[in-house]
């Protein structure tokens, strides 16, 4: 079966299933997707959560484990896997597949990937999971649809605002909706039960507008170190996944050092990415690349450092990164 985001609750009231795999760029349709199926699943029982990020055997193997563990004890949990698009594999594939194999009542499985239809590229994948589950698109296809969800989400938070505070905020968040989710929640805080109107609104968005890795990565490759560190603190005040900033950092860094090897690069990505082909002009110099590999270098073992210990925070060394780069910015 295979649903979007705007069903998913109608599904759920209809069945519980074992397997749900979220996958889309709107991490905020994926962040609720997963919030309404816990909350669904912890109904029926399933009181624990554990959260994966792996990248290796070694932490398939790990997941495999706890699969078994929970056989064992008859324990009901919510296993929730979150699969970088790098990191889509063969091997991650297949164990998947080995996962979706072993499926038992006890477990439900959410597994989230940040990357639209990236699934449908496997058949064999597709064939276990529609067994057992379904793959929910966490998309927003066109303006119509933003508008909707636009409005509904201020139903649900009870925001009353007229149209040209409705008609600012389509306009400062379009394309955005994980910062256009944050500070309708951050409105409902401030002015509950109230009309909002667009002078209400209008310092909130510019001085306390929440927002993106992709934000904070142009931000820093764009040398505005007080904006980039701005936006750390913001997306840290709100429990944002420090894993995404560094993997979005990552995959803007190599894009400059296979462009200073004068390897071919997609351009329509990399301008999407920092909406300004002047960052890799600035930063696709000699002098600068041998700073640019031992920055990577730094991220991968952040990257180790907050999947061995999740309770571990990086935001300062997230904060000094973004002060180098911003520094060495011409």
């Amino acid at each position: 079966m295979n649903t979007f985001y705007d069903n998913l609750i109608n599904n759920l009231k209809n069945q519980l299933l074992s397997v749900y795999i979220l996958q889309g760029k709107e991490i905020i349709l994926c962040q609720e997707s997963e919030k309404i199926i816990c909350i669904y699943a912890q109904k029926q029982g399933y009181s624990n959560k554990k959260y994966f990020y792996p990248i290796n055997e070694l932490e398939w193997k790990h997941i495999f484990l706890i699969y078994q563990m929970q056989n064992i004890f008859l324990k009901k949990i919510i296993l929730i896997i979150t699969i970088f698009i790098n990191d889509v594999k063969n091997d991650n594939y297949k164990y998947i597949i080995i996962l979706l194999k072993r499926i038992n009542k006890n477990i439900i499985l959410i597994i989230k990937c940040y990357e639209n239809y990236f699934f449908k590229k496997n058949k064999i994948f597709l064939h276990h999971t529609y067994m057992l589950g379904t793959i929910v698109n966490c998309v927003i296809n066109n303006k119509i649809e933003f508008i909707l969800w636009f409005e509904r989400k201020i139903n649900d938070l009870k925001i009353i605002m007229n149209k040209k505070t409705k008609k600012l905020l389509y306009q400062y968040y379009e394309n955005n909706l994980f910062s256009l989710s944050k500070i309708l929640e951050v409105i409902s805080l401030i002015y509950f039960n109230s009309i909002i109107k667009i002078e209400n609104i209008r310092n909130i968005i510019t001085d306390e507008g929440l927002f993106t890795a992709y934000q904070w990565a142009q931000s820093v490759l764009n040398g505005n170190g007080i904006q980039a560190i701005r936006i750390l603190n913001l997306l840290h005040k709100n429990n944002y996944e420090p894993l995404i900033l560094i993997r979005v950092l990552q995959k803007i860094l190599i894009k400059i050092i296979y462009q200073s090897h004068n390897i071919r690069t997609e351009q329509k990505k990399i301008t999407k990415i920092n909406n300004n082909n002047q960052i890799l002009e600035n930063y696709n110099k000699k002098k600068y690349i041998h700073l640019i590999y031992k920055i990577i270098k730094i991220l991968t073992f952040l990257e180790i450092k907050i999947k061995t210990n999740k309770k571990c925070s990086i935001w300062i060394q997230l904060k000094t990164l973004s002060l180098i780069l911003t520094k060495y910015h011409t």
